[in-house]
C-alpha cells in the first residue's frame, strides 16, 4: 500500500502540486516567495526520498538487479564512460562561449527569462539554490529512477525493464511542469538517459552526480548573464 501512494504522489500530487506552487511564484509580491520555495522542495524531496527508502530499503532503491534475458539491449561500459565525457562538455560549454561571445550571452539570458520567476537572483537565493540543486540530484534520482523504476517492473501487468524506463522518464518529465512543454520534453529524455545509466551501472551513483551538476550549471549561466549585463549597464 505504501509504495502505491509514493507512486501516486510522484505521478499526481507533484505535478499539481508544481502548478500551484508556480502560480504562487509568478504572482506573489513576497520577496521571500522564492526562498520560501526552494525550502519546501528541500523538505519534501528529502521527506519522499526517506520514506521510499524505508519502504523499499536502500539498497533496492540504489541499486538495480536485472535479468541477461533484460540486458540483452543494454549498451557495455563504455558508453557510460562515453557519454559522462560528453556530457561534461555539453554542460560546461555554454559557460565557456558565453564568456568568449556577447551573442551567446544574450541568446542564453533570453532563453531563461522565461524561468526568471524561479532561478535565483539575489546571494541568499543563490546559496538556497545550490541546496535545492544537490537536493534533486539526489532526492529526484532516488524517487524516480530508484524507487519509480523498481515499483513499475512489480505492476500486475508487466511492462518490463524498457517499460519501466520509459514510464519513469515521463513522470519525471511531467513533474517539471513548470518548465513548459518544451522544458517537459527535455526532462524526460534527461530522465530516459540518467535512467539509462542506472541500468547500465546498477548504481544511482554517476546519475545523482550528473544531475547535481547539471542543476549546478545553472548558476554559472547566471552569472555570466548578470556580469554581462552589468557591463552594458555602467
Amino acid at each position: 500500500m505504501a509504495k502505491h501512494l509514493i507512486a501516486i504522489f510522484l505521478i499526481l500530487a507533484v505535478p499539481i502540486w508544481d502548478h500551484f506552487e508556480t502560480k504562487r511564484l509568478k504572482t506573489s509580491s513576497d520577496p521571500r516567495v522564492k526562498i520560501q520555495s526552494y525550502q519546501k522542495t528541500v523538505g519534501w524531496l528529502w521527506a519522499a526520498s526517506v520514506v521510499a527508502c524505508i519502504v523499499l530499503g536502500l539498497r533496492s532503491v540504489v541499486t538495480i538487479h536485472r535479468d541477461a534475458g533484460e540486458a540483452s539491449w543494454l549498451p557495455g561500459p563504455e558508453f557510460v564512460i562515453g557519454f559522462m565525457g560528453a556530457a561534461l562538455v555539453a554542460l560546461f560549454l555554454p559557460t565557456f562561449l558565453m564568456m568568449r561571445s556577447e551573442a551567446t550571452r544574450t541568446r542564453i539570458s533570453k532563453s531563461l527569462e522565461k524561468l526568471n520567476f524561479i532561478l535565483p537572483k539575489t546571494a541568499e537565493e543563490r546559496r538556497w539554490f545550490v541546496l535545492v540543486a544537490i537536493t534533486a540530484g539526489v532526492c529526484e534520482e532516488v524517487l524516480y529512477r530508484g524507487f519509480l523504476i523498481h515499483y513499475s517492473r512489480e505492476l500486475p501487468v508487466s511492462i518490463g525493464l524498457i517499460g519501466a524506463l520509459i514510464l519513469s522518464s515521463c513522470v519525471f518529465g511531467f513533474a517539471h511542469l513548470y518548465q513548459g512543454v518544451v522544458g517537459i520534453v527535455q526532462t524526460t529524455v534527461l530522465g530516459g538517459i540518467f535512467g539509462l545509466i542506472f541500468i547500465v551501472t546498477r548504481s544511482l551513483l554517476l546519475p545523482m552526480v550528473l544531475h547535481t551538476l547539471i542543476d549546478l550549471r545553472i548558476l554559472l549561466i547566471l552569472r555570466k548573464t548578470d556580469e554581462s549585463l552589468s557591463a552594458s549597464v555602467s
